[in-house]
């Protein structure tokens, strides 16, 4: 990680506001990541962490304010969906993966076009999965895997195009205390061999331990900037 680079991802003075104005869940957010940093942004739950990991992502828009990624503000690059599909890799809570697919096809499933695929993501998604330890599952059921075992494959999926920048949301929030410290090193890795910037949102502060640097959040505003 060398901060003389450029940051990598740029929040400057996000603010967001719902309900026709009346409710402002991010006041004036500002802060920078380098490559190869691993940040956490802790607060509790309802203090708008999930919604900044949106914003940065560029699902949603913010009301006031700017991100920019290595340089190029969000709202100046024409299609979002393929940045993100090149630059950013997920890691949610709640998983979202397809219940009626294989491992294997909900890792593959962001790069399937017109219902083609090249080998080589087949090759890469098996070799992601094997580097996790659940490549003996990969023509399972996603139904017939454990949480952590689910969250596993998530993580598969989220580096299948080795992203610069991860999101991970309340990652080991669905998980028991000895699979969240199996995630937690797993991402822990990810980021010494890598080099890939992770920006992680949690409420825990015993997972918040694992980063670099936390970010704490309070009422929508920064308290440690």
């Amino acid at each position: 990680m060398s901060k003389k680079q450029p940051p990598l991802l740029n929040v400057d003075r996000v603010s967001k506001l719902f309900t026709s104005g009346r409710t402002q869940a991010l006041n004036d957010i500002s802060f920078k990541a380098h490559q190869g940093e691993f940040l956490s942004i802790y607060g509790p739950s309802g203090s708008g962490k999930t919604t900044l990991l949106y914003i940065i992502a560029g699902l949603i828009r913010p009301s006031k304010g700017e991100v920019f990624i290595r340089g190029k503000s969000l709202s100046a690059i024409p299609n979002l969906p393929c940045m993100r599909r090149k630059t950013i890799g997920f890691i949610f809570q709640d998983f979202y993966l397809y219940p009626s697919f294989t491992v294997l096809e909900n890792v593959l499933l962001p790069n399937v076009n017109q219902f083609t695929l090249a080998k080589k993501w087949v090759i890469k998604a098996e070799t992601l999965l094997h580097q996790l330890g659940i490549h003996r599952k990969a023509r399972q059921n996603i139904n017939e895997l454990s949480c952590g075992e689910r969250q596993r494959v998530c993580i598969a999926r989220a580096l299948l195009n080795d992203p610069a920048l991860i999101l991970a949301d309340e990652p080991t929030g669905s998980l028991d205390s000895e699979n969240s410290i199996n995630v937690l090193e797993i991402l822990q890795k990810i980021n010494e061999q890598r080099n890939t910037t992770i920006l992680m949102v949690t409420h825990d502060t015993s997972v918040s331990k694992y980063a670099h640097r936390n970010i704490e959040i309070i009422d929508g505003k920064i308290r440690n900037p």
